[in-house]
């Protein structure tokens, strides 16, 4: 379990940064390349999805057998959601520029991305969560 969670929030954090990337070079490409850059931008939000299908059967695997780190999941979840339109809405008020607000927005994304991949391994590895793995 610990290998799958924090290969899946790296790949998770990989696919975030890719989304943006992947429709700017399809904007600036020529004719010839952006069907197959249309295509793999499909292909990522596939591998994106079904990596994030993984996660939360990893998550709730590791989560459910304890009501403390059940609880602090769904919690988590819950704040995740509401930050993120938070920034979205904060965003949007900073800044009318619809590239701008997405490569901040994506970019924070990835960052927390990142965040998370380096929490959700040391979490796994810490003695106190032996039991977990």
């Amino acid at each position: 379990m610990n290998l799958r969670m924090t290969f899946t929030f790296g790949l998770n954090t990989i696919c975030t940064a890719l989304m943006v990337v992947l429709p700017l070079l399809a904007d600036t490409s020529k004719q010839d390349n952006k069907l197959a850059l249309y295509n793999l931008t499909l292909f990522v939000s596939a591998v994106y999805g079904t990596s994030t299908a993984f996660l939360q059967v990893t998550l709730y695997g590791i989560a459910g057998p304890v009501a403390d780190l059940t609880t602090s999941l769904m919690v988590g979840v819950g704040l995740s959601s509401l930050l993120t339109n938070f920034v979205r809405i904060i965003l949007h008020l900073l800044s009318s520029h619809y590239l701008t607000e997405a490569f901040v927005f994506f970019g924070l994304a990835t960052l927390f991305g990142l965040f998370c991949t380096i929490l959700s391994f040391k979490f796994l590895a810490s003695s106190e969560n032996k039991a977990y793995k």
